[in-house]
């Protein structure tokens, strides 16, 4: 039993110490305007919330009648904040996304490879400045 509780407890360990780089990571991606750096959390809170789903329909079939329902209206809420929580980091996820290809879409190539309009609004830009 001792073996086990170890075992245990160092997988929830790793859990936590896994979430909470993906945390760290969050806020640089979100910082830098990076959207790479966002991904890991939403990874990570994805697998959550299909496990805590299969959890709470396994332990619904596991229990009679209106146990499962008792079940099922307690983890609603948390379940629905957590979800919540995950799309509205996903559209951060969008935007960032967007903001970073546009900047990359600016920078890459340089004026050799952009055309000729590109070119000269790139020069009066700096010229503005």
């Amino acid at each position: 039993m001792a073996f086990f509780s170890k075992m245990l407890f160092s997988a929830l360990l790793s859990l936590d110490v896994i979430y909470i780089f993906s945390c760290i990571f969050l806020l640089a991606g979100i910082a830098t305007t990076k959207h790479m750096l966002i991904l890991p959390w939403l990874v990570f809170v994805a697998c959550a919330i299909i496990t805590n789903v299969t959890l709470v329909i396994s332990f619904m079939i596991s229990i009679a009648d209106y146990g499962a329902v008792a079940v099922f209206l307690g983890s609603s809420p948390c379940l629905g904040l957590v979800t919540y929580l995950w799309f509205v980091v996903f559209a951060a996820y969008q935007m960032v996304k967007k903001e970073d290809i546009s900047l990359r879409g600016t920078q890459v190539g340089g004026p050799a490879a952009a055309s000729a309009s590109q070119s000269s609004l790139t020069s009066i830009k700096e010229g503005l400045h």
